[in-house]
């Protein structure tokens, strides 16, 4: 009975739970003196075969918050369960160091524990903000790090929490952005400007546009591959007006702009020679950049979502096609 019960809940149980299942405390202290079961905290034990990890005891805090109803129940309806929040959050997702020695929940009511070391924070929650990591009801990134900044940790820390959450690829700043727009002015920034907001944490993690631009421009090796893939988008161009050229079709409008298409390819003609020529004269390294593509695969692919957060500088960036790269726009 127990073992089905634990087996359930990462190995864990609450004495509660098994008082409603007709097994006192004595009992259990049977039990863990027969060594089976293992005192966890006051109230929550473990299976004694069962496996453990880092998260244990948020669980084992977790699952005593409301030691009667079984973790089952409790996930089926997370809505008005207690949620893991704030820095514990964090943990959970796996983002950012936030060193802390509490236990951080949010609640749609105020609750009080005894425990010490547990905090909680009283919010009503969309189901939207809510998700389940490591099987525990947690804050989703984006809910996560607008709690950091709403509790005023240090937003460098912050910051390096959105740069893990963009190389795990598991943030939309679109909706980051939305949720800061409260605390901005607060933080110095423009008032109900959580775009700005967000660009402002970006380049405290060193991934904003003008920060990538540098970082790529001063790898040598990329220098080649990202010159070849913008000479090509060049010679599209040329080669897409010259097919609209040899179009031939009769009528006083589509002859003006005809001529004015085989104006334009004439006029092009030197430039796409040469375009073409450094294409050809390139070409040998591409095979050393397909090596280092895939060795920078993951730090370019989150630099390329926080860049094309900022639309105009990204797309007036003279590198874009670099960012380009690993997002698929160039190929």
């Amino acid at each position: 009975m127990l073992g089905e019960l634990s087996s359930a809940q990462w190995g864990l149980l609450t004495s509660a739970q098994a008082s409603r299942r007709g097994v006192s405390r004595l009992d259990l202290s049977r039990l863990a003196d027969a060594g089976l079961i293992e005192r966890v905290s006051h109230g929550v034990y473990r299976d004694a075969g069962a496996g453990s990890d880092e998260f244990d005891d948020l669980r084992a805090t977790w699952l005593a918050i409301d030691p009667k109803v079984d973790a089952e129940a409790r996930l089926a309806d997370v809505e008005k369960s207690v949620v893991v929040s704030g820095a514990s959050a964090a943990r959970l997702h796996g983002i950012g160091d936030l060193r802390t020695e509490r236990s951080e929940f949010t609640s749609s009511v105020r609750r009080q524990s005894q425990r010490a070391g547990v905090h909680f924070t009283i919010r009503l929650l969309d189901r939207a903000q809510i998700t389940v990591r490591h099987g525990l009801p947690v804050t989703t990134v984006e809910r996560t790090l607008t709690d950091l900044v709403a509790s005023r940790t240090d937003l460098t820390h912050v910051a390096a929490a959105l740069g893990d959450a963009l190389r795990q690829g598991s943030v939309n700043l679109d909706e980051l952005a939305r949720l800061l727009t409260s605390l901005a002015a607060r933080n110095g920034l423009r008032k109900n400007d959580g775009e700005h907001f967000v660009e402002h944490l970006l380049k405290l993690a060193g991934m904003d546009t003008e920060t990538t631009v540098n970082r790529i421009a001063a790898i040598d090796a990329l220098a080649a591959p990202i010159a070849i893939k913008y000479l090509e988008h060049l010679a599209a161009q040329a080669d897409q007006l010259q097919q609209l050229a040899a179009i031939k079709v009769s009528s006083p409008a589509l002859d003006a702009m005809h001529a004015q298409i085989s104006a334009a390819v004439n006029a092009m003609q030197p430039q796409l020679e040469s375009i073409r020529a450094m294409q050809r004269l390139l070409a040998p390294q591409m095979d050393q950049w397909r090596k280092v593509s895939e060795e920078l695969a993951p730090s370019l692919a989150a630099l390329t979502t926080a860049a094309a957060f900022v639309p105009d500088v990204y797309k007036a960036s003279s590198v874009r096609p670099a960012l380009a790269l690993e997002s698929g726009e160039l190929s």
